[in-house]
């Protein structure tokens, strides 16, 4: 990788776009955190020791999170550079993972983006709690004096005998219509229930909880809802037919009550048009209408015999070039 003599990676604030070199994988674009904003399930596991702090303080690696999969990964400073226009512009077809990876990064805003993530990593429980800090380097006992002088500022400590005086309930900005969205609010909205449903019932090594599959039965309710709006090129990018695919290959959630392969299933036959048209993209055959959409999920349909190549097709969700197939199981 190219040296950035210009860029300094302590010097920048957490949320900023950058480009990691982890391991032996490519440059990978990615986003660097505070150790104060690190998940506390990944501070006890690899990153506590990736990030080898000294005296509380970063010593020559930095939490990173990675693009494409959502993984973490502590860097060594040197190998952490700036993501210009041109990188996120860059396309190599030998590598879909990194296009996908490159694409949300482009569609990346800060602090918007940058706060959903803390919050769905659990890092902070909602927007009032975020705190814009100036560079990575930031402790937790600097967080702690930010948040009193944001209060004071508020005018929070002119009241100490009401220690509720600082929480106030602000009203939820309604959605703007989805008519009115921007192409990258758009791509923003299909790529997060790409990430829940990824993050809440495919890339995990525990058995979901009810209060989780619940929660995943929200956001598949929303995606219902959300799937006339979705267009060929919104589906293109975000991927899901492939996520839904995924979730058909999980048998536990074939029987769960809120019915996941059915609803799964649903959503696939009602993109089967654009799957069709993705899938002639990328072969030289045409796939034509006969050809159901359920068919590389391995899903048997009634009246049909099941067939090796469907039961040996490869995830089309988790790929192994992805920096994060490391970091996301606590290897190195």
């Amino acid at each position: 990788m190219v040296q950035d003599s210009d860029f300094d990676v302590t010097e920048q604030k957490p949320g900023t776009l950058v480009l990691a070199k982890f391991s032996n994988f490519p440059p990978w674009p990615a986003i660097v955190l505070s150790p104060s904003q690190v998940p506390l399930k990944l501070k006890k596991k690899t990153l506590s020791r990736q990030l080898k702090m000294k005296r509380g303080r970063l010593f020559k690696h930095v939490p990173v999170r990675f693009f494409g999969d959502n993984s973490f990964a502590g860097v060594a400073f040197q190998n952490v550079h700036r993501l210009t226009e041109e990188k996120l512009s860059e396309r190599n077809p030998a590598n879909p993972e990194l296009i996908d990876a490159l694409e949300e990064a482009a569609a990346y805003r800060y602090p918007e983006d940058f706060i959903s993530i803390l919050i769905d990593e659990g890092s902070i429980s909602s927007p009032e709690e975020f705190i814009e800090l100036p560079n990575i380097l930031t402790l937790p006992e600097d967080l702690d004096q930010a948040v009193s002088k944001k209060r004071s500022a508020e005018g929070d400590d002119d009241d100490d005998n009401n220690d509720d005086t600082h929480i106030t309930k602000t009203k939820k900005k309604k959605s703007a219509p989805v008519e009115d969205m921007s192409t990258d609010k758009l791509k923003h909205k299909v790529h997060d229930f790409r990430y829940r449903l990824q993050k809440g019932l495919i890339q995990r090594d525990d058995t979901p909880t009810d209060d989780e599959l619940k929660a995943c039965s929200d956001v598949l309710k929303e995606l219902e809802t959300f799937s006339p709006h979705i267009t060929l090129e919104l589906l293109k990018y975000s991927k899901l037919h492939k996520v839904l695919r995924a979730i058909l290959k999980i048998p536990s959630l074939k029987e769960s009550t809120y019915k996941f392969h059915e609803r799964a299933e649903n959503l696939l036959i009602e993109w089967e048009n654009m799957i069709l048209s993705i899938k002639n993209e990328k072969k030289d055959t045409p796939v034509t209408p006969n050809t159901s959409v359920l068919d590389s999920a391995g899903v048997k349909q009634e009246g049909e015999e099941s067939s090796e190549a469907r039961s040996q097709e490869p995830s089309e969700v988790k790929d192994e070039r992805a920096p994060g197939n490391i970091i996301e199981n606590g290897q190195s």
